[in-house]
C-alpha cells in the first residue's frame, strides 16, 4: 500500500497549470464541478460525462444528445476540426503535444483528449509495429472493450488520423451502452458501437484490443472475455486507475491461467484529474497506468 501511495507525485507531476489543483487528494466531485463551472464547461458539449449533476437522471452511454460545439473551449475547436500534418517525431508527452497543436498549459481540453492519446501512446511506442501505423494501406481495426463514457465523444478519436496519418476502424463494444447510440464515420476514421460483452460479440478480427479503465479483477464479466483473446491472440492492452488495480488484474491472469500482465508502465497521456475513491487514499487517475496482457504458451 505504501508503495501504491508514493506514486501520487509521480502521477501529479503534469505541465498544465491548473494541476496543482485538481491532483489534490481531496478533489472531490464537487470541487471538480466548481473547476468545470470556472472554464464554463459545466453541463456543455462533450464535458456534459465529466459532471453529471447538471442532469437529474443520468443517460446510458451513448444516449447524450449531440451539441453543435461539443468542445466548447473557442480556440481548441478550430485546431481540432482543421486538418493538419502529423509531427515529425512521436509525441510522448502532453507537453510535446500541446505545443504541437498549439494549445495553452491552461486548456483543460487534455481531459477529454486522454481517450485518443492513450491510444495513440498504445500504437506508436507500447505496440511493435513492425510498420502497422505508417501512413496508407488499410485501416487498423482496434476493438475497444468494456466501453462506456467513451461512446458519447465519438468524434475525439479521429486525432489519431491527425497524429498519424493512418486509416483507422473503431469497434467500440460494452455491455452498458445503450441500444440507441449510433455509430459514426469520417472520411479517415469509422466508429462502430456495440451493445455487447466482448467475448459475445462477432466483428472483424482486431489488429489490436484496447481496454480503458478495464478492472479485470473487479469484474466476473472479464473470466470469459480474457479467455476468448488469448485464444484470438490478438495484441492486447489494458489501462487502470492504480497500481493496485494493474496487480488484482495480474492475479486474475494467473488464476484463469491464461498467463500474467507486462510490466505496469506509467501512461504519459493520463487525465489531468484526481479522483476520489471512498474506500482508500490511493492516488486515482483515468487511465493512469498500461500493462500488456502477456498469454503463456
Amino acid at each position: 500500500m505504501k508503495s501504491y501511495m508514493g506514486m501520487s507525485d509521480v502521477l501529479a507531476e503534469m505541465p498544465f497549470s491548473f494541476v496543482k489543483e485538481t491532483t489534490k487528494a481531496d478533489f472531490t466531485s464537487e470541487r471538480y464541478m466548481n473547476f468545470l463551472k470556472s472554464m464554463g464547461l459545466f453541463g456543455h458539449g462533450f464535458w456534459r460525462r465529466e459532471c453529471m449533476a447538471w442532469c437529474s437522471q443520468v443517460p446510458d452511454f451513448g444516449d447524450l444528445a449531440a451539441e453543435p460545439d461539443p468542445y466548447v473551449l473557442p480556440l481548441e475547436s478550430v485546431i481540432l476540426e482543421t486538418d493538419s500534418h502529423p509531427p515529425d517525431t512521436i509525441l510522448t508527452s502532453w507537453r510535446q503535444y500541446y505545443e504541437h497543436c498549439g494549445f495553452s498549459m491552461d486548456s483543460p481540453i487534455a481531459v477529454l483528449l486522454q481517450w485518443p492519446l492513450t491510444v495513440y501512446y498504445i500504437i506508436t511506442t507500447c505496440l511493435n509495429t513492425g510498420g502497422t501505423c505508417t501512413a496508407g494501406g488499410p485501416p487498423m481495426v482496434i476493438d475497444i472493450i468494456g466501453a462506456e463514457k467513451e461512446v458519447d465523444m465519438l468524434p475525439v478519436f479521429q486525432e489519431l488520423y491527425t497524429l498519424t496519418g493512418k486509416q483507422y476502424e473503431l469497434h467500440f463494444i460494452g455491455p452498458s451502452i445503450s441500444r440507441k447510440a449510433k455509430s459514426m464515420t469520417t472520411p479517415h476514421v469509422s466508429m462502430h458501437v456495440h451493445r455487447s460483452v466482448y467475448h459475445q460479440y462477432k466483428g472483424p478480427r482486431p489488429d489490436l484490443i484496447i481496454g480503458f479503465n478495464a478492472g479485470l479483477g473487479a469484474y466476473a464479466t472479464w473470466c470469459e472475455t480474457l479467455l476468448k483473446i488469448k485464444e484470438m491472440g490478438v495484441p492486447s492492452f489494458f489501462t487502470d486507475y492504480c497500481q493496485y488495480s494493474c496487480e488484482c488484474s495480474k492475479i486474475m491472469l494467473s488464476r484463469l491461467q491464461i498467463g500474467t500482465t507486462s510490466k505496469t508502465i506509467t501512461n504519459p497521456f493520463r487525465s489531468p484529474i484526481r479522483k476520489v475513491c471512498d474506500e482508500h487514499n490511493m492516488p486515482w487517475y483515468s487511465n493512469a497506468f498500461i500493462f500488456k496482457m502477456m498469454v503463456q504458451d
